[in-house]
């Protein structure tokens, strides 16, 4: 067989048995390509993944103290630690999957279950609906968020069923998310953007 009958047969096939032939032929000359293509003395290449790498956002609180109050004793110092961790754990995955956290808060409701009280919570099974989305895609977001510690499938009991809730973890991030609803901020805009200096206040002397 040559090259023009090979070619011959492919044209032929079926999109369903085409699809593969493509992903491998695109696999195959991506590596030939990594292999020929020249590295810079920093290491980088043109095909490399850190090119299409998600930015990381970079707008931590600087003080917090619209949302944490003045700094007058220790109680401060551990609660900006704290919310300096969330922003780092939320900062690490990917933006599309922050934004099942507004989901949940848009959709959801707050718990008042004695095992999920005043957590943000809602069934697996009605993000599935709502987003459009397969349960393997869902439970791959549900997986990365519990992994960073943002959120976790807890049980509770509807009588004597046994139900699945998708919780939004910790205190600290639950009465954030809370005090973002308050403050009629949107939590969509804040978890997509990262900008944690809307909960800053500005210093009488006009720095931060």
């Amino acid at each position: 067989m040559d090259i023009t009958s090979l070619l011959r047969d492919i044209i032929t096939l079926d999109l369903d048995d085409l699809e593969p032939i493509y992903t491998l032929f695109v696999k195959e000359f991506r590596q030939i390509k990594i292999e020929l293509e020249p590295i810079d003395v920093n290491g980088n290449f043109e095909s490399s993944y850190y090119n299409i790498l998600e930015k990381k956002p970079s707008s931590p609180p600087l003080n917090a103290q619209k949302f944490l109050g003045e700094p007058d004793d220790n109680d401060y110092d551990s609660a900006m630690a704290k919310l300096l961790n969330i922003y780092e754990k939320l900062a690490a995955v990917p933006r599309v999957t922050r934004e099942i956290l507004a989901i949940i808060v848009d959709r959801g409701r707050v718990n008042q279950m004695h095992e999920l009280r005043d957590q943000y919570t809602i069934l697996p099974k009605t993000l599935e609906k709502i987003m459009r989305i397969g349960q393997e895609e869902l439970f791959t977001e549900i997986d990365i968020l519990e992994d960073a510690g943002l959120a976790s499938l807890r049980e509770a009991h509807i009588d004597d069923r046994k139900i699945y809730y998708l919780a939004v973890k910790g205190e600290q991030l639950n009465y954030l998310l809370s005090w973002l609803v308050e403050q009629k901020i949107s939590v969509r805009t804040f978890l997509n953007t990262m900008d944690f200096t809307v909960l800053d206040e500005k210093i009488i002397d006009g720095s931060i």
